[in-house]
C-alpha cells in the first residue's frame, strides 16, 4: 500500500531528433526517480520498448553510445544521463503485461499507479519530477482516507491537510451542540493570493478548555495544548485534521 507502481511512458521518449535539449527534463527526472527509490516504488518497463523505432535507429542503441557518438549525435546526453535511462529502461515488465495506465490499473486494482516519462505537461497520475511524485502520493492518501488507519506513517508524509466537510456546516455542527461541547468554533484564514495566507495562518479549531487552545490542521497547536478526548479525537480525524504527536 505504501508503494506505487509506475509504468514508463514510452512515448515520452520518442525523440526524433536527438539534438535537441533534454537536459532539464532529464535532471527532473533524476530528481524523480530519488524519490521513488527511496519509497521503495515499483517501476515497470513497458513491454514494446525495445521495438521504439526512430527514423535514426531504434532508441535503445542511445543507451550504448560512446563519448565520441554522443558529442556528434546528442551533445546534451551526458554519461550520467545515460546511465539514468539504463536504471530506468533496465526493468522488469509486470506480469500481464501492461501497455497503460488503464492496464495497469486493471493489473493492480485498488493501488497507487501512475506513469513515469518525460511529458511535464501531464500531471494528473503521471510522474516527471520529484513535485509530481508527490503529487501521486498525495492524491492517492487523499482518495483513500481510510488508509490513515493503517498506514498512517505514510498517510501522515502525503495527506495534504483539507477540510472533508464545509467549514459552514461545520460551525453549524457546533452551535446546534451535534459536536463534542469542547469544540468551540472553526476558523478559517483569510486567502490573500493563491494558496497564500494572510500571516500564515492555517485553519484551526478552538476548544472550550480552560487555555482557550486551538488547533491546526495539520497537527500543531496555535498556543498551549492539552489532553484531547478520544470522541473529539475521533471528530477531528472524520472533519480532515492530523492528529498531534502525543
Amino acid at each position: 500500500m505504501n508503494e506505487a507502481n509506475l509504468l514508463v511512458d514510452v512515448e515520452s521518449f520518442h525523440w526524433t531528433n536527438l539534438s535537441i535539449d533534454r537536459s532539464m527534463e532529464m535532471d527532473k527526472l533524476i530528481l524523480a526517480m530519488d524519490k521513488i527509490s527511496e519509497n521503495g516504488d515499483n517501476i515497470y518497463n513497458h513491454p514494446a520498448w525495445l521495438n521504439l523505432q526512430l527514423h535514426w535507429g531504434f532508441f535503445y542503441e542511445i543507451l550504448n553510445f560512446g563519448e565520441e557518438e554522443r558529442l556528434v549525435f546528442a551533445p546534451w546526453l551526458s554519461r550520467d544521463y545515460q546511465i539514468t535511462l539504463v536504471k530506468l529502461f533496465n526493468r522488469a515488465i509486470s506480469q500481464r503485461p501492461s501497455y497503460n495506465l488503464v492496464d495497469l490499473n486493471n493489473e493492480f486494482p485498488d493501488d497507487n499507479n501512475g506513469l513515469l516519462g518525460l511529458n511535464a505537461t501531464v500531471r494528473n497520475l503521471y510522474v516527471s519530477c520529484d513535485i509530481t511524485w508527490f503529487e501521486l502520493h498525495a492524491n492517492f492518501v487523499k482518495n483513500h482516507y481510510e488508509i490513515r488507519e493503517t498506514h498512517f506513517k505514510h498517510f501522515k508524509k502525503f495527506y495534504q491537510p483539507e477540510l472533508r466537510i464545509d467549514a459552514n456546516q461545520i460551525n453549524h455542527n457546533i452551535d446546534t451542540g451535534k459536536m463534542h461541547p469542547l469544540f468551540k468554533r472553526l476558523d478559517k484564514p483569510t486567502h490573500v493570493m493563491d494558496k497564500e495566507t494572510l500571516h500564515g495562518e492555517k485553519i484551526q479549531m478552538h476548544f472550550n478548555d480552560k487555555d482557550k487552545c486551538a488547533l491546526n490542521i495539520d497537527g500543531t497547536w496555535k498556543h498551549k495544548s492539552f489532553d484531547l478526548p478520544k470522541d473529539v479525537k475521533n471528530q477531528l480525524i472524520e472533519l480532515g485534521f492530523i492528529l498531534p504527536d502525543e
